[in-house]
């Protein structure tokens, strides 16, 4: 019995320490008053049957002083003069693939936004000369992320709403198998609802999607395991089916929203692989 909590232990303690060296490491308060204390020598530590586990601390991420934004989340704003700079924040790690789409709700705004890194330079940027846009940007860093969003030619103001998604590990994801059938809505014209499903190297996979209230005009995208795009159909009307091979094994996601970025309601989707 003792031997196996021996084991148990150990591997609790392997894990702790993949942890901490994914995470970039960090010492907490009770870590550092544990190494403070009197040495123990390893005969000591083995004589007692315990071992050290380590406190993994993740990466700090302060607010900056702008809105946090949440992976899978919508947010929204107002610029109320045409030279104006929203400012936002979000917490990242080197080799995410973020997924930022923004559109004016109200007002003539041209919409425009800039990642900056976490010592402030500057990543990515995409703007429109209409009311909206989808930008894809791959963190090269990790910690806090900085995002200024505003007119595009600084001489108009408006309303907008924004969501942040990450690709490669997404926030507030649904799994789904094959032969489901899900039903959903989009209550913001800039929302996406993301979905996980488990596929391998040559699967072909199916999907539907119809919109069942509201004006929405369906789009879905898929994306691979590690977050790189890889099938993408949308329709001007209500319906449409996609049909996409995989080359890739592991947890594909689909992101679904409105073609246009312009207009809301209720779908209805399903997912089947052909072979």
């Amino acid at each position: 019995m003792r031997q196996a909590a021996k084991i148990v232990t150990l591997l609790l303690a392997s894990f702790a320490l993949a942890l901490m060296l994914q995470w970039g490491g960090g010492v907490s308060p009770i870590q550092a008053s544990h190494q403070n204390s009197p040495a123990r020598t390893q005969a000591e530590v083995a004589s007692s049957g315990s071992v050290f586990l380590p406190i993994v601390v993740a990466p700090s991420c302060p607010s900056t002083g702008g809105i946090r934004l949440q992976m899978g989340k919508v947010a929204a704003g107002s610029i109320t003069s045409a030279s104006e700079k929203d400012a936002h924040d979000f917490c990242g790690n080197e080799g995410d693939i973020i997924r930022l789409d923004m559109s004016t709700t109200t007002g003539d705004l041209n919409p425009e936004a800039t990642i900056y890194r976490a010592d402030g330079t500057q990543l990515c940027d995409e703007s429109s000369i209409s009311s909206s846009f989808t930008m894809e940007c791959t963190l090269d860093t990790i910690g806090i992320h900085k995002i200024l969003v505003g007119d595009r030619s600084r001489n108009d103001t408006g309303s907008y709403a924004i969501y942040l998604q990450r690709l490669n590990n997404p926030g507030g994801a649904t799994a789904k198998n094959f032969g489901d059938v899900v039903t959903g809505a989009l209550t913001s014209i800039v929302e996406r609802d993301t979905y996980t499903f488990e596929g391998a190297i040559g699967d072909v996979i199916r999907f539907d999607m119809s919109t069942t209230t509201g004006g929405l005009n369906p789009e879905a995208t898929i994306y691979r395991a590690d977050g790189t795009q890889l099938c993408d159909e949308s329709s001007i009307s209500s319906s449409f089916t996609m049909e996409c091979t995989l080359d890739t094994n592991g947890i594909h996601k689909i992101l679904v929203g409105d073609r246009s970025q312009n207009d809301t309601g209720s779908y209805m989707l399903s997912l089947t692989r052909l072979n």
